[in-house]
């Protein structure tokens, strides 16, 4: 999911769905979130509600620190800078659709200098 004019406002959410169909061989999503060189926080929160295939919802606060107290860029080995990747806990119990909401929780009512969203499975 790309932002208009590179902005995630705090009142815009992502869906995504995502298909288990073997429960023995599932695993989480990486999600992956791009980011312009000049974003401005040196972290970011996200919180997610992930609803279950018996449409049980849970709620997770993600926090990720982007950057030392030096500003240099915290990377995930082999992901290009400005590249957050990061494992998603769906944690998958029972086989079928799982769906996903995610919205920004920072302090800002638009958060800016955000490319992208996006859940890989």
């Amino acid at each position: 999911m790309e932002f208009e004019n590179n902005c995630w406002e705090i009142s815009d959410s992502l869906s995504f769905q995502i298909d288990y169909e073997n429960i023995e061989m599932a695993k989480n999503p990486m999600m992956m979130v791009d980011f312009l060189h000049d974003y401005p926080d040196r972290n970011i929160f996200i919180k997610a509600w992930i609803t279950d295939p018996g449409d049980n919802v849970r709620e997770v606060l993600l926090e990720d620190i982007l950057f030392d107290v030096e500003g240099n860029w915290l990377k995930t080995e082999g992901t290009p800078d400005f590249v957050l990747k990061r494992t998603f806990p769906i944690d998958p119990t029972v086989a079928g659709t799982y769906q996903v909401k995610l919205t920004q929780f920072t302090r800002h009512e638009s958060l800016c200098n955000i490319e992208s969203v996006e859940i890989r499975y």
